[in-house]
């Protein structure tokens, strides 16, 4: 394991604040002093019970615990109701020194019942102090320090165990004092903690992180049920964490049962075993220690909280093994040491962040009857099934093995469910709260189904345009009849809208009695009005229709041609397409007089209709025409004629917003034939940007697998902006194809280099911010909005191999300001990621709304002035570019000589 590792708890430490850090320290002390008495009890109440009880009389004993934890973990819930955390830490504290004193005292009266009380007492103290100590530093941690403290106040707690496991050793061999003598030590420095409890809570005082305002936390106490079994069965994952903590407790007690076993028949004497005890405490603890320093931290960023919990049962499933194979003192040890190093080290930081994600009202509720009822529970339910297998099928410790390699089995199952469960909880979580609870929607009865023919003539009445179009779409809908002199009224109307509907409508209908007042509309103001007037006349006035085009496109005034043209490339047979000669095609393309753009868009979509190669030249000067409606319609008409030599034109135009989305359209009706042709054009860096990066966009327009493969690889060869328009475009795709998905690797390669944009992004506001680097006016806006784009893009690259409203939640929980979801939605992300994306990417996260820098090596890059620049510039932004020009321009004189500089000497 790299050395590099070690000590990533203590370091976490420096990024808190001074207040929060001595509040650390302290914690840690008083961890570690809490686990010196432990591991001082331990030996003494192994050694007693099994010289003076024996070992076949654990199975009742821990019956016994069960039943006697009852009363206790209900006052406890009772007494934690009524006083603050602090008072009940302290009156705790000092009723358990109190209690081992009078257990001192009597011990050595030598009562059978004295040694079942104290192995009872010391299971309960061990299970009470440590859930009472986690329970205090729930309370003054937030759950963002809390992620930064936590492994740091494990280590107090393992290298208390150590410490506790060998003064046990110390104290009996080297100083040769009774066993019975450490009860009375024990005592001494568990009520010396007191004050240690009272300093923790002073420093707490002028903190914002002190406990609950006292109103708020009796009325959240009122709503606790009074039977917390029932809530935990009604809540999938409680239930799987008290199904994971039972399991448990039943597997490390039949192994904590043979190795016991086996301990008793290989040591004679109390004193011997004692110091056996002390030394292997001493030794697990210290194994423990190590696991944590060198590889639990490690061990659990990159497995997740599911490989913190496989790991104890998976490798207990190998000494199991042995022990069934090889029973002895050997087998029975490594399995019992397995168990201890691992169940107070990682799979102990596993189960912890079980709860993490659950509301704290709720962990409050349900932790301390968790800790104290199931754990006990558990082990009393053990004690029965060792007295089955012992006592009533006579088995030994090898045959029970093959019970406990049962019940790995079973846990192993129960510790997976739990770790999908725990992502589950998160994506519930920032599902609930980022999108909010939305409530039924009614359905509006249609206005189309409570139209009538007399509403209609009311609203044809109306002055307002919206009512009269409205009443227009409902007799188009509906068919409804009414008085056409209604229709009539208003073919002045003074919406041009309205006109160009009552004129669309009288024709439909085949209304052709009203040609004179239409006609009146044939020199409207407006084109489209015009357009349909004539369109109207052309139908119903007196005369052959071929005859009417004939004139019409002969007409002087160019509002007739176009509207002639317009009728034979909507409606036009072959007959009157042949109209259409060459040069009156090139007379019309090149009309430049008044009502000329009509004349021409009208041209460009007759081309459209009866294009021929030898009109090529004719569409290409119309799509560099002046008037964006002559354009926009010559793009319309390339998509028809399937001339693939007007892509290059098509693409060119991308970059002007005003026709980007008829480009669209048009490529897009070309269909797969010019994706190599698009391909080409996207990754030429020699074109502008302007109309490159929009082409993804294009290919997104088509789902299918040729597009997304294309895409896919395109993300290799190109650079921003051009990767942010593959990436959207894919995001696009996948949303409307979820199968789609981006491989592993390539998302992790761009992620990273999504990351390292970032990050420099980061340092080079950062030298901005304070004055290394010079910069144009509005050049900061840029780089920040350039930083939220790149931050962004990061989330659209992992919707692409993960769920897209998974990842859309945590995105907006992260740049929200509710600091708690924001970490949940941090802790989601990690658990859905692969560690080498990973350990890039949660640093960057947990600093998003800091001013702090990301600290990887991309950041580190940049050292200097020049450094910043360089990048600045290559960064492929237009904008920010003019804006760096006076500084980069300063900058390359000084690079030129320097350069000059550097020659002369060399020369020299």
């Amino acid at each position: 394991m790299d050395i590099r590792n070690v000590g990533k708890d203590f370091r976490a430490l420096f990024t808190l604040e001074p207040v929060i850090k001595t509040r650390a320290f302290l914690m840690f002390v008083y961890n570690f002093v809490l686990l010196n008495t432990l591991y001082l009890l331990k030996p003494v109440r192994d050694s007693l019970f099994l010289e003076q009880v024996g070992a076949y009389n654990l199975p009742f004993v821990f019956i016994l615990t069960a039943i006697a934890v009852i009363p206790i973990s209900i006052g406890y819930s009772k007494m934690s109701k009524r006083r603050s955390i602090g008072w009940v830490v302290s009156a705790t504290t000092l009723f358990l020194a109190a209690n081992l004193f009078v257990i001192w005292f009597f011990i050595g009266m030598n009562n059978v019942w004295l040694y079942y009380g104290f192995y009872i007492w010391v299971s309960i103290y061990s299970v009470l102090i440590t859930s009472q100590f986690w329970l205090f530093a729930n309370t003054i941690f937030n759950s963002v320090q809390s992620k930064k403290i936590f492994g740091f106040l494990s280590l107090g707690a393992i290298a208390g165990g150590v410490s506790g496991g060998e003064l046990t050793a110390i104290f009996v061999n080297q100083l040769s004092l009774q066993p019975e003598s450490l009860l009375l030590i024990s005592a001494i420095i568990i009520a010396a903690t007191a004050p240690l409890v009272w300093l923790i809570l002073r420093k707490n005082e002028k903190s914002d992180l002190s406990s609950v305002d006292k109103k708020e936390y009796r009325k959240a106490d009122q709503a606790i049920p009074t039977n917390p079994l029932k809530e935990i069965l009604s809540h999938n994952h409680l239930l799987l964490i008290t199904a994971l903590i039972a399991v448990t407790v039943m597997v490390t007690t039949l192994i904590d049962y043979q190795f016991k076993t086996v301990a008793e028949a290989a040591y004679t004497t109390e004193a011997g075993l004692t110091s056996f005890m002390g030394k292997f405490y001493g030794r697990v603890s210290l194994i423990a220690l190590i696991i944590q320093l060198f590889i639990g931290t490690i061990f659990t960023k990159k497995y997740g909280v599911s490989g913190s919990l496989l790991l104890l049962p998976l490798a207990l499933l190998i000494s199991a093994g042995g022990m069934l194979l090889i029973p002895g003192l050997v087998a029975g040890t490594i399995s019992r040491g397995i168990d201890q190093t691992l169940k107070h080290s990682i799979d102990r930081t596993g189960r912890e962040l079980l709860f993490v994600p659950l509301p704290e009202e709720l962990k409050n509720r349900v932790k301390v009857f968790i800790d104290l009822f199931v754990d006990h529970g558990a082990q009393g339910l053990t004690g029965l099934l060792l007295l089955g297998l012992t006592f009533g099928l006579n088995l030994d410790v090898q045959e029970i093995s093959v019970v406990v390699i049962t019940l790995l089995v079973a846990w192993v199952v129960i510790a997976k469910m739990a770790g999908n469960s725990y992502v589950d909880v998160f994506r519930n979580t920032l599902k609930r709260k980022v999108e909010g609870k939305w409530g039924k929607s009614t359905k509006n009865k249609s206005r189309f189904e409570e139209a009538n023919k007399e509403s209609i003539q009311k609203l044809l009445k109306s002055d307002e345009e919206s009512d009269v179009l409205w009443a227009l779409d409902v007799m188009r809908e509906k068919n409804l009849e009414v008085n056409p002199d209604l229709l009539i009224k208003n073919i002045k109307h003074a919406s041009c809208k309205v006109r160009i509907n009552i004129v669309q409508l009288l024709r439909n209908r085949e209304l052709g009695d009203w040609v004179d007042e239409v006609m009146d509309l044939a020199y409207d103001e407006d084109a489209d009005v015009r357009m349909e007037a004539i369109r109207y006349v052309y139908q119903f006035y007196e005369g052959d229709r071929r005859e009417k085009l004939t004139v019409g496109l002969h007409h002087d005034d160019a509002r007739v041609q176009a509207v002639a043209m317009a009728l034979i490339a909507e409606e036009g047979d072959e007959e009157e397409k042949q109209l259409i000669t060459d040069e009156l095609l090139d007379e019309a393309v090149h009309f430049q007089g008044e009502y000329g753009h009509e004349l021409r868009k009208q041209s460009a979509k007759l081309l459209g209709e009866i294009y021929e190669n030898r009109y090529a030249y004719l569409l290409k000067e119309l799509l560099d025409d002046e008037n964006p409606s002559v354009v926009k319609q010559a793009i319309e008409s390339t998509a028809k004629t399937q001339d693939r030599r007007f892509v290059h034109d098509l693409l060119l135009l991308m970059g002007n917003g005003i026709y980007r989305k008829a480009v669209e359209k048009a490529l897009r009706e070309y269909g797969s034939r010019i994706y190599g042709t698009m391909y080409d054009y996207m990754i030429d860096s020699y074109l502008p940007v302007s109309t490159r990066r929009y082409i993804p966009w294009l290919f997104s327009q088509a789902v299918s697998e040729d597009s997304w493969e294309i895409l896919e690889m395109s993300l290799k060869f190109c650079s921003i902006p051009i990767r942010h328009g593959i990436v959207k475009a894919l995001l696009r795709m996948r949303k409307q194809d979820p199968s789609l998905r981006v491989s592993d690797e390539i998302i992790g390669q761009n992620i990273e280099r999504e990351i390292e944009r970032y990050s420099k992004l980061k340092k080079a506001l950062s030298f901005y911010q304070r004055g290394k680097v010079t910069l144009s006016d509005e050049a900061d806006e840029i780089l920040e909005y350039e930083i939220e784009q790149t931050f962004e893009n990061i989330f659209r690259l992992l919707s692409l191999n993960n769920d897209i409203e998974d990842i859309d939640n945590a995105y907006k929980a992260i740049v929200g300001d509710n600091p708690r979801l924001g970490s949940d939605a941090i802790e989601f992300v990690e658990n859905l990621i692969n560690w080498e994306v990973r350990k890039l990417l949660i640093p960057i996260l947990e600093t998003y709304h800091t001013d702090s820098l990301p600290p990887n090596s991309f950041s580190n890059a940049l050292t200097d002035t020049e450094d910043v620049l360089f990048f600045l510039k290559e960064i492929c932004h237009t904008e920010l570019e003019q804006k760096l020009a006076p500084e980069l321009e300063e900058e390359q004189k000084s690079e030129r000589q320097r350069q000059v500089i550097q020659k002369e000497n060399v020369e020299e």
